[in-house]
């Protein structure tokens, strides 16, 4: 079995708008930007007490590592729980249920007033931002994002590792036939 050979994502503190488009969005490169939210609410809010306080009561569905089979259904929950509940399991054990693709922005509006989307230069849906939670030890198999090809992920609690492919190794990762 051949090994990875991974690299570190470049890290700045801050990156103008000029500089994204030309280094990372034409050319295709991640990078983190430590400080894009500092100046949000969300920055210092967005924690898991906080966030059971204001979506404690909402159902939220659950996913484990397990790929997605086209004939099991795409998207469906493998368990649901109250978001509370499911707050409680990730302070008190590793899991590996993790919340997948949830809008919690249409079902806990109030959290809208947290964020501003970034200026960056890439064209964002608006409405479909998205939450993914995960505790420790979960994880999600290696696969080919079929929704969008840009994305701005913002981490705002805890630690997460991510292995992110150049789009030239796309066509050798796992996808999900919808039919």
């Amino acid at each position: 079995m051949q090994q990875l050979n991974l690299n570190d994502i470049p890290r700045v503190r801050t990156m103008s708008k000029e500089d994204f488009v030309k280094n990372h969005l034409k050319p295709q490169r991640p990078v983190v930007i430590e400080k894009l939210t500092q100046d949000w609410p969300a920055y210092k809010k967005w924690n898991l007490q906080y966030i059971k306080e204001v979506a404690g009561d909402k159902t939220v569905p659950l996913y484990d590592d397990r790929p997605v089979k086209h004939d099991e259904g795409f998207n469906q929950a493998h368990a649901e729980m109250k978001m509370k509940d499911y707050v409680e399991l990730l302070k008190s054990k590793p899991t590996n249920f993790r919340i997948f693709l949830y809008n919690i922005l249409s079902e806990v509006p109030v959290l809208q007033e947290d964020f501003k989307f970034p200026k960056l230069g890439m064209k964002l849906i608006k409405g479909l931002p998205m939450m993914f939670f995960g505790g420790t030890d979960s994880r999600v198999f290696m696969h080919y994002d079929i929704d969008f090809t840009n994305i701005l992920h913002f981490h705002f609690h805890g630690k997460k590792r991510c292995i992110i492919f150049p789009p030239d190794q796309s066509k050798f990762l796992y996808r999900v036939h919808i039919h």
